[in-house]
């Protein structure tokens, strides 16, 4: 709560809520302590915050690429062919992604990685803002969950335009599986946010989904 208060301001906002959502998660799980806070060092934001707060802490710096899943490290992001296309059952209708690995391929590997594992069927759009963008991918539908780990954030060189897929976050360095959609044209997101997919078919669809509707399947077009 130190922490918290010490980025108490408009401009510190992700950083309030990404702690505050670090603090309910272990608090349920056990007390937290010097143990807890280290396994979060991972976080490549606080990371450079606790050290400073916390004396007790060790000047101890833990590689991000060494604190991501098996499947995410470097080595596993070589391949001779990338599957092209997503399609998303929902209960509105189909939805068609071209994946965009060139330009975000540890966000492209990780959402074939959940799709595989049937991680977003049956979860639902969670948020849907009009003439903005819908949004999905949180296993609890409630907005502040995902697969258990952080991705890196990836610079994106194409502008978020309508149809645009990009990776949602609480800031930089903290995507997982929740992702959205662009209803319209959004500058503001460009160079904030990672873009690693575009909507090529049934965007008919996009434009209908409600707070509350279902992703049925996502299928891997190899």
């Amino acid at each position: 709560f130190n922490i918290y208060k010490k980025f108490n301001n408009s401009s510190g906002i992700e950083i309030q809520m990404s702690i505050l959502h670090f603090l309910e998660k272990y608090n349920r799980q056990q007390e937290i302590g010097v143990d807890s806070l280290l396994t979060y060092l991972s976080h490549p934001v606080l990371l450079k915050m606790f050290p400073k707060i916390f004396g007790v802490l060790p000047q101890k710096t833990i590689s991000l690429t060494k604190s991501l899943p098996d499947f995410l490290q470097p080595d596993s992001l070589t391949f001779k062919k990338w599957p092209s296309t997503i399609e998303m059952e929902t209960t509105r209708g189909t939805i068609t992604l071209l994946l965009e690995p060139q330009i975000a391929p540890i966000t492209v590997k990780n959402f074939l990685h959940l799709a595989k594992h049937n991680f977003f069927n049956n979860t639902c759009f969670h948020r849907v803002i009009a003439d903005f963008v819908v949004q999905g991918g949180d296993p609890t539908g409630t907005g502040w969950a995902g697969p258990g780990y952080l991705i890196p954030s990836e610079h994106s060189p194409k502008p978020f335009v309508r149809g645009s897929v990009g990776m949602a976050t609480a800031g930089f360095d903290t995507g997982g599986s929740q992702f959205f959609i662009c209803l319209s044209d959004q500058p503001h997101l460009n160079g904030n946010y990672t873009r690693f997919a575009k909507v090529i078919k049934g965007m008919k669809v996009v434009d209908q989904i409600l707070q509350g509707d279902k992703i049925l399947s996502v299928k891997i077009i190899e």
